[in-house]
């Protein structure tokens, strides 16, 4: 009888400690489900950072390439070169301000187009 008594304590105990054992499993369980929402709601969001980000790069990079085309043609035209044609001419000054202007509204369009601006 005594160690009945005591075989019923160990059951007890054994059926505590497999009902704690079996809540610790549940409540880390749902705390790793919460923790992995939390890092893929944080993921979301680096992502649309990113993407916000990507599409103001692209904007800075279509202006900036629509700066630089008459930047070039003026810098070729402020050269001082003797023996350019376009220099006699005396539509030259204006046929270098509408080439300048003709490639930043193309450069603008095709930027326009293609949803960078």
């Amino acid at each position: 009888p005594a160690f009945r008594e005591v075989a019923d304590r160990a059951r007890y105990v054994d059926g505590r400690v497999s009902a704690f054992r079996g809540t610790l499993d549940n409540a880390l369980t749902v705390h790793s489900s919460l923790v992995e929402q939390r890092r893929n709601e944080a993921m979301q969001r680096m992502t649309e950072t990113s993407l916000e980000q990507n599409e103001q790069v692209k904007k800075i990079s279509s202006w900036a390439a629509i700066g630089f085309a008459p930047t070039l043609v003026a810098g070729i035209y402020g050269m001082n070169f003797r023996f350019m044609p376009e220099l006699e001419w005396p539509w030259g000054y204006p046929f270098a301000i509408g080439l300048m202007a003709a490639v930043s509204a193309g450069l603008y369009v095709v930027f326009k187009k293609n949803d960078w601006l």
